[in-house]
């Protein structure tokens, strides 16, 4: 593969290597150019598992220790500009190499929390050059200036160079929680019936409404949002009924 233009690179002096995005099933090296900011530090994570169940979350206090000072990414493109962290897995010599994007939810909600926590931090010198100061700086970021329209960066679209399977055999060992499967046919009667009890003892008195409908097959009930609509058909027969004998009169 003939690269045109210099990829952003890491790890020990003597062995760089490249950073890499995931979009789909592909890998993409990221343009220096399109490199504003790279981690100093690597998180790290206990297990290929726990990675999978952080990457597939976007609860803000799962993320937090993981965006601390050092930590964080920004790379631009056509969209914006966005944030990203890399992690390290015991065993997994490779994983600190793909740069995680992390969601809007989050950064809008823990930057502000991050920044406050920096600025107040002792331990952390105050920046003596742009990079320095680029680590500080990252915390100002906001998707509603940096990210409005797109949810992350697209490889594709800023046609950033894919490493392919001919180049190297980069995967990630991140496991994605399984999702339990519902048993078939769902719970039995029993604990519908218990789950329907709690449910009514949760709604309010004021709030239940007894209907008198006549057997199965007379009535219809049809829910919208905020509101139940029964449909009678029996009172309806009956309203229809003395409608034609105020005619007959």
């Amino acid at each position: 593969m003939v690269e045109t233009q210099a990829v952003a690179m890491g790890g020990p002096k003597d062995n760089k290597k490249k950073y890499a995005v995931l979009f789909g099933k592909k890998a993409y090296a990221v343009p220096q150019s399109d490199v504003l900011l790279l981690p100093q530090t690597i998180n790290k994570i206990e297990s290929p598992e726990a990675l999978g169940a952080l990457l597939g979350t976007k609860a803000p206090n799962a993320w937090k220790q993981y965006c601390k000072h050092g930590r964080l990414a920004l790379l631009q493109g056509h969209e914006g500009t966005a944030p990203y962290t890399t992690f390290t897995v015991p065993g997994y010599d490779e994983e600190w190499r793909f740069l995680r994007p992390i969601s809007k939810v989050v950064a809008d909600k823990i930057f502000p929390e991050i920044h406050k926590d920096v600025l107040a931090d002792e331990d952390i010198p105050k920046p003596t050059n742009d990079r320095q100061k680029a680590r500080i700086d990252i915390y100002k970021w906001n998707s509603a200036e940096n990210l409005k329209d797109k949810n992350q960066l697209s490889p594709e679209v800023n046609k950033w160079p894919e490493i392919t399977a001919l180049e190297e055999a980069l995967r990630s060992c991140s496991i994605a929680p399984q999702s339990q499967k519902r048993k078939k046919g769902g719970a039995d009667k029993g604990e519908r019936e218990d789950e329907e009890t709690v449910k009514i003892r949760k709604v309010p008195k004021c709030e239940q409404v007894k209907v008198e409908v006549g057997p199965k097959g007379s009535y219809f009930i049809c829910e919208y949002d905020g509101f139940v609509h029964i449909i009678n058909y029996a009172a309806m027969t009956e309203a229809e009924d003395a409608r034609d004998n105020e005619n007959d009169i």
